[in-house]
């Protein structure tokens, strides 16, 4: 009986007990839990696919449904990805896009606000569609576009151009709107910082009118006066003209000013410009002077009077320096704001600002003026792609210095920039689907390596920046006429291997040879080249090449059998995707056949190569990021020369040399790297 009393006694103490540290532990799990809810969004209580590790996260609309969970404020401003929006409102959103004119600048604004809700992640058809409206030039028409517009019950609106803005300003009071390629409506006094309306965000000019003065004194020596012919009709042409009898004043240069209210005008407006003896005409943010810039460069031309503007992509129709705005990131900005929007941020949550960045280019022939300071103002990460189309050491090699090469000027991941790299494995479908995948990301940059990816790039990557590495030579790959004459969007370092140094070389170490063997793709288009240059430098030295078609990695061995048949002294394999797997296959049938293995990828030297000379693919994978860095600070591709790289080596395995009695002649010696077994050592 005493036994069941202690018993029941040390139960009820154990359940006392329990009871206390319960209540105790009550305000603390409370707390825990409120902490928890103010950091939502963060992986410890979000479902896994709701947040993307990384500093700053993408959100998954379905995956917070499915949870009955909602994201707050702090973490929807944070983001810059919105995984289906279209959970949201059970449709896709819908968006209004009501332009003034059609003009190529605004073109391309229009096409940067598509990109931008794309990079966010939102998938057109799914998450969203656009609709858009264009007054045609007509100002007074714009009231009646956007009761259109409005009629069509859109979740934003956005607008191009200044009148534009102003209009919905006017008309729009209970729609979120976004403009974009407009000036400030605070700067336009149209209203104050503390009046703006809570339904109205976007992103304006800060047009860098005393700079671009600057410009054109340097070039136009004794510069004492500049015109500029504007419509006075248009708020945002008065503001920048206003901005620029400052500039003037403070310079001691002369403004004349001509105004235009029609396309009619225009020529005759310059022309009075002209004749009033200018030394450099200013083209600003002015919708009629840009719709008919043709021809304001076609009088000014004629007269021998220089054009600064605020417009950089008016320097492929005749201007002759810039300072100003890329339009499509200017849109691309625009974009990321409607896309927040969408994903549930009030507008009154984000202000407006200014654009992120000024292009710079300065006039033909003036690359040693001091160059203005030119800093990217970001606030994302630029978004980078890497396209590898195999795993080739010197492809491998090539992105290790691209990502070196961002490391060396301070970039960090994450902070800076973000980079993905894709690899196709050496299959054209595969490389398809990615430049599918890529174009879709809309990235910053897309940097492919070697020349199948960078083909596959031209196809199908439509107008985004391309950087390229690791090819022979741009020219060849379809990227343009010339190293200076390319297509717009594309630049990029070119790695012709070293086949000059090459064959003189060989004719020093083999003086009795007669002929150089290699395999090739026919039909990779680096390829033929590569073996073009070689045949032409071979010549020089008064040796042939025999050369044996391969068809893909899988037969080298049938290649490699097929070219040992022939008169040949020694394998020197020219650049191939296809051959460069099959190095180590290529090596062993050689040295089995006593024939030395040259070839022009130092990597190779672990696989049983004799000797390389070849390009330093980690040194030109650097020159390529300096080439992006130029590119994602507001330069435009086109105005950037392909470069061939500057960076050469010479590994030799001399236990190799020694068994195949070859000397390195003392001229090369010096200069020469030894390989010794160990993969870091040279």
């Amino acid at each position: 009986m005493n036994t069941i009393r202690q018993l029941w006694l040390g139960l009820v103490l154990i359940a006392t007990a329990s009871a206390v540290l319960l209540v105790s532990d009550l305000g603390r799990r409370e707390q825990g839990a409120r902490s928890a809810a103010a950091t939502f969004g963060r992986e410890k209580i979000v479902p896994e696919r709701l947040v993307m590790t990384g500093d700053v996260p993408a959100l998954d609309f379905a995956e917070a449904k499915r949870a009955g969970m909602e994201y707050p404020l702090e973490t929807l401003l944070q983001a810059d990805r919105y995984l289906n929006v279209r959970e949201l409102r059970g449709r896709p959103a819908r968006v209004a896009l009501v332009n003034l004119i059609y003009a190529r600048s605004l073109e391309l604004g229009e096409t940067g606000v598509r990109r931008g809700l794309l990079e966010a992640g939102l998938v057109e058809g799914e998450d969203f569609t656009l609709h858009k409206f264009n007054a045609q030039g007509e100002i007074a028409q714009l009231p009646a576009l956007l009761d259109a517009a409005a009629n069509g019950h859109p979740d934003v609106l956005v607008t191009v151009t200044t009148p534009a803005m102003m209009a919905a300003v006017n008309r729009i009071k209970d729609i979120p709107v976004v403009f974009t390629i407009a000036s400030s409506p605070i700067a336009l006094g149209i209203f104050t910082k503390e009046t703006v309306p809570a339904n109205l965000t976007g992103v304006h000019d800060e047009p860098a009118l005393g700079d671009l003065l600057d410009m054109a004194r340097r070039h136009v020596p004794g510069l004492e006066s500049v015109g500029i012919a504007y419509d006075a009709s248009q708020a945002n042409s008065v503001l920048s003209v206003t901005q620029l009898r400052e500039e003037c004043a403070q310079r001691n240069l002369v403004l004349h000013e001509a105004t235009v209210s029609s396309m009619t005008d225009l020529g005759p407006a310059v022309q009075s410009l002209v004749q009033r003896d200018i030394g450099a005409l200013i083209v600003s943010t002015d919708n009629l002077i840009n719709s008919g810039f043709a021809v304001v460069a076609k009088v000014a031309s004629q007269a021998g009077v220089p054009i600064f503007t605020t417009d950089a992509d008016y320097m492929e129709e005749g201007a002759t320096g810039a300072i100003g705005d890329n339009y499509e990131l200017w849109g691309v900005q625009s974009g990321e704001l409607v896309a927040k929007v969408l994903a549930g941020v009030p507008v009154s949550s984000l202000p407006m600002g200014p654009t992120r960045m000024h292009r710079v280019i300065p006039p033909k022939g003036a690359e040693g003026m001091s160059p203005l300071p030119v800093a990217p103002l970001v606030s994302r990460p630029y978004e980078i792609r890497i396209i590898r189309y195999n795993d080739a050491a010197f492809a491998e090699d090539t992105a290790r210095g691209v990502e070196e090469g961002l490391a060396a000027a301070g970039w960090q991941p994450g902070r800076d920039f973000r980079l993905k790299t894709y690899n196709a494995q050496g299959d054209m479908t595969t490389l398809s689907s990615i430049m599918a995948a890529c174009r879709a990301d809309a990235p910053d940059v897309v940097i492919p390596i070697s020349t199948p990816a960078l083909q596959g790039a031209l196809r199908q990557a439509g107008t985004l920046p391309i950087v390229y590495g690791c090819v022979a030579s741009g020219v060849q790959a379809g990227a343009g006429t010339s190293t200076a004459e390319h297509l717009p969007h594309v630049t990029g370092v070119d790695t012709l291997a070293p086949y000059d140094a090459m064959a003189r070389l060989i004719r020093q170490m083999l003086p009795g040879a007669r002929a150089v063997g290699t395999l090739y793709s026919p039909g990779e288009v680096n390829a033929e080249y590569n073996r073009e240059m070689f045949i032409a430098a071979l010549k020089q030295e008064g040796l042939r090449l025999v050369s044996v078609p391969i068809q893909g990695t899988a037969a080298t061995a049938e290649s490699v059998t097929t070219l040992l048949r022939s008169d040949i002294q020694v394998i020197c394999q020219i650049v191939d995707n296809a051959a460069r797997p099959g190095f180590s296959q290529i090596a062993k049938r050689a040295t089995q056949a006593g024939l030395p293995f040259f070839c022009f990828d130092a990597s190779a030297l672990s696989e049983g190569a004799t000797l390389a000379m070849g390009r330093n693919y980690v040194d030109s994978g650097r020159e390529t990021a300096e080439l992006a860095m130029r590119v994602l600070r507001g330069e435009s591709p086109g105005g950037i020369p392909f470069v061939q790289t500057v960076s050469r080596e010479l590994v030799v395995n001399e236990s190799a040399l020694e068994n195949f009695g070859l000397l390195l002649p003392d001229e090369w010696r010096a200069g020469a790297k030894v390989w010794t077994g160990a993969s870091d050592e040279h």
